[in-house]
């Protein structure tokens, strides 16, 4: 099975977009022995319940075992791709490739296994967006459980001030990681004596000198580029495409506006530009830049066309 398809039909997003907009009601009948010492556990107890509002929509998750899927959550999860090759393996058999042919023979270790695939995507999210420590592992355990048996006992109004809160407090977490991933990649690279730092900021290496004239604020420049994230995923590149880019300087993110002012016609530079000069918060939908992301580009400089 592929594996984006199971995460496309489990919907596994780290943050609650559309957490308890689920049709089906639960029983509000709380489960037995259910405690809060902490609000952390609270909250933990509640994320582990929203877990199970897209699996509850899938159209045969009345023919799961919902013990089993239970116990395949509550699993411990090594993080390899030989895991996911099993994992992927187990579920194909019960849901078939493409996810419609379900084979009741299955079920058993199916459900053992979308169980598993949950957890494990959970853990690898909490790791990517560093929130490991964030949640009561135990709690978010107790909190699937119950959803799973229709008991968490978590009335309307209580899941709508803790969704909020859930939300407020991994984007909080989440933004100080990235913005610290952020800094901590440009301070490493000014270690390398082939990097300058402007006065904004702004790093750029100097990867070939070109002897015509420079641009100003205003200009319209004509160049070859290849954007990247740090870890090297490109999101745009001119040079891929195969047709070099022409626009103003005034119409691009700061970073280039200033950096492609320190270059003549033939130059070719290479940018590292810090998150607020260039997408901050806001990084173009869709692509590989995330929120507080800095970003690496290798500009040529054409032409200065007016």
């Amino acid at each position: 099975m592929n594996k984006f398809f199971i995460v496309s039909f489990l919907s596994l997003g780290i943050i609650l977009t559309s957490c308890g907009n689920s049709e089906e009601k639960e029983n509000s009948s709380p489960a037995a022995g259910v405690k809060f010492d902490n609000e952390k556990d609270e909250m933990s107890y509640f994320y582990g319940t929203t877990r199970v509002e897209n699996l509850k929509n899938a159209q045969f998750y009345g023919e799961l075992n919902k013990e089993m899927l239970i116990k395949g959550f509550k699993e411990s999860i090594t993080i390899d791709s030989n895991t996911v090759k099993t994992m992927n393996a187990q579920i194909s058999k019960l849901i078939g490739d493409k996810g419609q042919d379900f084979n009741a023979s299955f079920v058993d270790s199916g459900s053992f296994y979308l169980g598993k695939f949950d957890k494990y995507m959970l853990t690898v999210q909490l790791k990517e967006f560093g929130l490991e420590d964030f949640f009561n592992s135990k709690m978010v355990e107790n909190g699937f459980a119950d959803a799973i048996k229709g008991k968490s006992g978590i009335s309307e109004g209580k899941k709508t001030e803790l969704r909020q809160k859930v939300s407020e407090m991994i984007g909080k977490v989440y933004v100080e990681k990235q913005m610290k991933d952020g800094v901590s990649f440009l301070e490493n690279n000014k270690k390398n004596p082939k990097v300058k730092v402007t006065a904004t900021g702004l790093q750029y290496e100097v990867m070939k000198e070109g002897k015509g004239p420079k641009p100003n604020a205003t200009s319209r420049v004509k160049v070859h580029y290849h954007g990247t994230t740090p870890q090297g995923e490109v999101f745009d590149s001119s040079v891929k495409r195969g047709e070099p880019a022409t626009f103003g300087l005034n119409q691009v993110i700061a970073g280039w506006t200033e950096g492609l002012q320190l270059m003549s016609v033939g130059s070719k530079y290479k940018f590292y530009v810090p998150q607020e000069l260039a997408y901050g918060a806001n990084p173009q939908p869709g692509s590989a830049i995330k929120p507080y992301m800095p970003l690496v580009f290798e500009v040529e400089l054409l032409a200065i066309e007016k």
